[in-house]
């Protein structure tokens, strides 16, 4: 994965800029159908600032601790304004948010909403390489998705490896995180294949990286 460190560098770069285009936050407003969107350009399809943004959030301790992370949902009416607010590039401030619960419900239906991170042919190609627990063919497949999806991968199977370094205060081992998860991270394929497909991506993430 030679060219992962240059791609990620750039996505990153691109971030900054987006953020930078307008330094205010956009504060909570409870009823999403009153945000204005008019004349704004809607952001399709993966949206890496907003996946970057709710890792950040989600790799603070307070965070990690959280007892049922990525397993108990978070206010539906919070998470779809959140959605609304960065598909139109309105930036909400995650730092004011209280419950995590909030920011993970946000990023697993964000990639789930977007076909999750992997196409059918390659999370079958996946399932393939982590049965046999081969560490080079699980590293080929990821480099050929999109750089977007590669950087995504990568972001959040290591926060999800940091969630489950917490198992003794959140409840989260690998396990419950790919059972919780895996059919966000890879809905093209089946509950089973899913789940099982990322929580041997998330024990051996980081042999994985470094190919």
């Amino acid at each position: 994965m030679d060219n992962l460190k240059s791609i990620r560098n750039s996505i990153i770069g691109a971030i900054r800029g987006h953020l930078n285009v307008d330094s205010r936050r956009s504060k909570p407003d409870k009823n999403c159908n009153k945000l204005r969107t008019t004349g704004v350009n809607k952001i399709i399809g993966l949206n890496t600032v907003l996946v970057a943004e709710c890792v950040a959030y989600l790799k603070k301790s307070i965070s990690l601790r959280e007892e049922g992370i990525f397993r108990i949902p978070g206010d539906l009416n919070q998470v779809k304004l959140y959605h609304k607010q960065f598909d139109y590039s309105m930036k909400p401030d995650l730092n004011e948010e209280l419950d995590p619960n909030n920011i993970s419900t946000l990023l697993k239906q964000h990639i789930k909403e977007n076909c999750g991170l992997l196409p059918k042919r390659e999370a079958c190609d996946m399932y393939t390489a982590v049965r046999q627990k081969n560490i080079e063919e699980i590293s080929s497949v990821i480099e050929r998705i999109a750089p977007e999806q590669q950087f995504i991968m990568k972001e959040v199977l290591y926060l999800f490896k940091e969630v489950s370094e917490h198992e003794k205060e959140n409840k989260m081992c690998t396990g419950a995180i790919a059972t919780s998860c895996g059919l966000s991270i890879f809905p093209s394929v089946n509950a089973g294949n899913a789940n099982l497909m990322l929580k041997i991506l998330i024990d051996n993430v980081d042999e994985i990286y470094k190919q």
